[in-house]
């Protein structure tokens, strides 16, 4: 979102929660908040931050303006609608191994993208090898708590702005430089 779009949202709050950047904020602050909150959302796109805020306020029961964080956790929510839970995921996995004893690598191209993240072929054919009861209840309990896990990283990490991501790549990139030049000597 651009400055505007974001003063536009702004404004909708300000028009349903009049405290929000009000009576306590000089125009030097009310700026500060309008850059903050502008920083927070550059990356997004306004339409998808304008339905989280319809969302909050009908949602709303305590009368309190929203926060950044909020919106994000809203906007996350709206974004992942249409994305697949654990249980249809490790449906798809087990019924893919389930046959894979024979076209292991046909039942893999087969898996959505996110599925062949966590396995591969020769892994389906080893779980088509396994007494389904154990599949089931110990890999299908792995497979269930990795997946959520994965899922809730991937939203945390989808709320962050792209300049804290750039960071973060950084901050990583060197430290495997120096994890690099460490081993080499």
């Amino acid at each position: 979102m651009n400055l505007n779009e974001t003063l536009r949202i702004m404004a909708v709050i300000r028009s349903e929660y009049p405290s929000f950047g009000g009576r306590d904020l000089s125009g030097g602050d009310l700026d500060r908040k309008a850059a903050l909150w502008q920083e927070m959302f550059a990356d997004d796109e306004y339409a998808l931050a304008a339905a989280a805020l319809k969302c909050f306020i009908i949602e709303d029961t305590k009368g309190f303006a929203p926060s950044v964080g909020q919106i994000k956790g809203i906007m996350a929510r709206l974004a992942d609608a249409g994305g697949m839970d654990e249980d249809r995921a490790w449906e798809l996995l087990r019924r893919a191994a389930s046959r894979s004893a024979y076209g292991a690598r046909e039942e893999y191209e087969r898996l959505p993208e996110e599925l062949r993240r966590v396995c591969s072929p020769g892994q389906l054919y080893e779980w088509s090898q396994m007494d389904s009861d154990v599949f089931n209840s110990v890999i299908g309990s792995h497979f269930r708590k990795s997946y959520r896990a994965r899922q809730e990283s991937r939203r945390r990490d989808a709320l962050l702005p792209a300049a804290v991501k750039r960071l973060i790549a950084g901050a990583a990139g060197q430290a495997a430089l120096e994890d690099g030049t460490r081993h080499s000597v």
